[in-house]
């Protein structure tokens, strides 16, 4: 055994003389002649072949050196120095104020900064919006029919964590409240903060263009309150505006049917939110057996993993869409049927039963009906 060769070792050796050797231009080969040591910026060149023997090194800024503070109108900087080669760079701290939001009305929040006392102003439903990622390939499904199914691919939006409110929506359009529950809020509830309900979906559109025009945004849509909607096949409606979307515009809208339903999943697969336990409905909605039979404060249940509060209760909410069949193929940014009866309306509300509160639940409504049970959120694109 001790004189048994050392095949192992012999192929190392062999390999590492090998790697020795390189074709130089002229297609000899050689062992290379190193020239000096790769830096941060140089690599090492063979001084015979001139070929690369080390990549340059790249700098290792991880030494920090030093900061000055962003204070509230001019950057900050911190510094950090190479740990090979005392190079240094410089990261700017962005200047910027310390601002404490509060709501100062119904539409508008104010906000002072904690250092420099500086006020601003945001808009009070802008803010309380959650963007959403885009997705593909998302199922869209219906509750009354497993089959009916659809596969959509959707562009990133935002939406309202709450559902409108009473007095976001009297702010905007003004006059009296339209809801059926304006007084009997629950102990510490805010009355005017219940969902605003009993409104159309003509009058949702409505205030979708007079909130964007109010924040100097360019109206979702365009209404025709002379020519009769050619799409719309309800012979009872005797409203029949044509609605249509403006391309490009940076205005609130209602969302879509499939904005609705991959909102409030966000990413579950399951009946609710929550999973398929009925037992812990009660957590994220309001509901038939707990609601006391009426509506309640918009975000005083659970939300959902994007934050969304009341998918599954306190109102159902207007969609954008016709109500029809799913299409049986792929679609981009699905906004419905081009025609039809009924529009869509999702989401549970105060008098609904748990099973018919779920994520796939699809419910229809004539666009000119007003119902204690209905009202709706907004969207804006990203």
């Amino acid at each position: 055994m001790k004189n048994k060769f050392n095949y192992i070792g012999f192929f190392v050796i062999l390999g590492i003389i090998a790697l020795g050797f390189m074709a130089c231009d002229n297609g000899s080969t050689h062992s290379h002649a190193p020239g000096a040591a790769a830096t941060c910026t140089s690599a090492q060149i063979c001084t015979d072949c001139g070929a690369v023997i080390t990549a340059a090194l790249g700098h290792d800024y991880s030494e920090f050196v030093s900061a000055i503070p962003a204070d509230c109108t001019t950057d900050g900087a911190e510094t950090y120095e190479c740990s090979r080669c005392a190079d240094t760079t410089v990261i700017i701290l962005p200047a910027g104020h310390s601002y404490v939001w509060a709501e100062t009305t119904p539409l508008i929040e104010t906000g002072t900064c904690s250092v420099c006392s500086n006020v601003d102003t945001r808009s009070a439903i802008e803010s309380k919006m959650v963007q959403i990622p885009a997705g593909t390939r998302i199922t869209m499904t219906n509750y009354w029919d497993p089959s009916d199914r659809c596969i959509v691919n959707l562009s990133t939006f935002k939406i309202s964590k709450y559902q409108v409110t009473q007095e976001q929506y009297i702010a905007v359009i003004g006059g009296s409240n339209p809801s059926y529950f304006t007084s009997g809020a629950d102990g510490t509830e805010v009355q005017v903060k219940r969902p605003v309900e009993q409104v159309s979906w003509y009058d949702v559109i409505e205030f979708c263009n007079a909130l964007s025009i109010q924040e100097g945004l360019s109206p979702a849509y365009t209404i025709d309150t002379v020519n009769p909607d050619p799409n719309n096949t309800n012979e009872y409606d005797t409203v029949k505006w044509t609605v249509t979307l403006n391309s490009g515009s940076d205005g609130y809208r209602l969302p879509t049917e499939a904005e609705w339903e991959y909102a409030c999943r966000a990413g579950t697969t399951t009946m609710w939110v929550h999973g398929d336990a009925e037992a812990d409905l009660e957590e994220y909605a309001w509901y038939d057996p707990n609601s006391n039979g009426k509506t309640h404060e918009v975000g005083k249940r659970a939300a959902n993993a994007w934050g969304l509060h009341d998918m599954h209760g306190n109102v159902c909410e207007w969609c954008w869409d016709w109500h029809g069949a799913y299409p049986n193929e792929l679609k981009t940014d699905y906004r419905g049927p081009d025609s039809g009866y009924t529009r869509v309306m999702r989401g549970g509300g105060w008098d609904v039963l748990a099973q018919y509160t779920g994520s796939s639940t699809r419910y229809v409504e004539y666009p000119y009906n007003e119902d204690r049970n209905l009202g709706f959120r907004l969207v804006r694109p990203f």
